[in-house]
């Protein structure tokens, strides 16, 4: 079954995506991805009620890709995809854990990523600014050091799919 959301009907539904995409996030960071697509690709997927969240992403060293997916009903309703990069020899453990650290708590303006600033207990430190809500964002993400040089980066845009 496949349908639009009216504009108004996506304001109407807009918290209630929200609130399911902080909880997909948090569970995601306590989880982890379950299941490889192929050597190249992961997935992990969560879903309650009519909601069902998506994220495939490339594995491996970075640079990574990816992509997460929303759908109410069976049919997708918004899409986000992203690149994300480290500079010079960056210690990327120590990033994915700061990424972990920082994804479990979404922020609350736009529950995507993590917050606006976090600093994580080895040291680092990060940032994710953007612009807009559901129906569409763009942002940043950024890890760095103590000294404030940038380890790491995601560049990420999408928002709301199927509108009348």
């Amino acid at each position: 079954m496949s349908f639009s959301w009216s504009r108004k009907h996506a304001k109407e539904k807009s918290a209630q995506l929200k609130n399911f995409l902080a909880n997909a996030v948090r569970h995601e960071q306590v989880v982890g991805f379950e299941q490889e697509m192929n050597d190249d690709l992961e997935i992990f997927e969560y879903a309650h009620d009519d909601w069902a969240y998506s994220h495939e992403r490339s594995t491996g060293s970075y640079p990574r890709h990816g992509r997460i997916m929303i759908s109410y009903l069976g049919s997708v309703h918004f899409v986000v995809g992203y690149f994300a990069r480290t500079m010079g020899r960056a210690d990327s453990e120590k990033i994915d854990l700061t990424l972990k650290e920082a994804l479990k708590r979404p922020s609350s303006g736009m529950p995507l990523r993590g917050p606006r600033d976090f600093f994580a207990e080895n040291g680092l430190s990060y940032q994710n600014c953007f612009n807009g809500d559901v129906t569409y964002i763009k942002g940043k993400e950024v890890v760095s050091n103590e000294k404030g040089s940038i380890l790491y980066e995601m560049n990420y845009e999408g928002g709301l799919t199927n509108l009348k």
